[in-house]
């Protein structure tokens, strides 16, 4: 099984998006440390700031886990992988990324259940700009189902033999 291009072009997508989410970040934080400055800080940029960085966060981890860019603790996986040769190695590679997929699926079933019920109760968020926290929410499914599917074709790439995620 190789990698699908549609997976990538959709991952490349949302680190596009997550990046530029972030650029505007950046700009809004610095006006924001210029108003301050002059004496006249926003009420708005804060709050409009967190929200986007969890976007940017969601929509921006299935590429980094397509490009194997997360932060991993590999010592035991590596050590061994090393003893006792490469099948032991991919072997736990497998099962790191099954755990990550547990994981990654009880997030999404969770955000699903918290996206549900802000929707029927029609909930805000708690900060000075207030938007329906369903948006948040929806974030966390979209970004979940995205790293779901991502891990998913890792873990078949590693079972078909391919040694780009070890």
């Amino acid at each position: 099984m190789k990698y699908p291009q549609f997976m990538m072009k959709i991952n490349r997508a949302f680190a596009i998006v997550s990046g530029i989410l972030v650029s505007i970040i950046a700009l809004l934080s610095a006006l924001e440390s210029i108003l301050r400055w002059f004496g006249s800080p926003t009420t708005w940029i804060l709050d409009v700031s967190v929200y986007m960085l969890i976007w940017a966060t969601f929509l921006g981890s299935s590429y980094t886990f397509q490009e194997g860019g997360h932060i991993a603790v590999d010592f035991v996986r590596e050590s061994l992988g090393k003893r006792l040769g490469q099948g032991i190695h991919r072997l736990l590679s497998v099962a790191a990324y099954l755990c990550t997929l547990i994981f990654l699926v009880i997030l999404g079933w969770c955000s699903f259940g918290f996206f549900k019920m802000a929707v029927i109760t029609g909930k805000l968020t708690f900060a000075y700009i207030q938007i329906p926290i369903a948006w948040l929410y929806l974030a966390m499914i979209i970004g979940s189902a995205a790293m779901i599917l991502t891990i998913i074709f890792i873990i078949g790439d590693l079972i078909s033999g391919s040694k780009k995620y070890l």
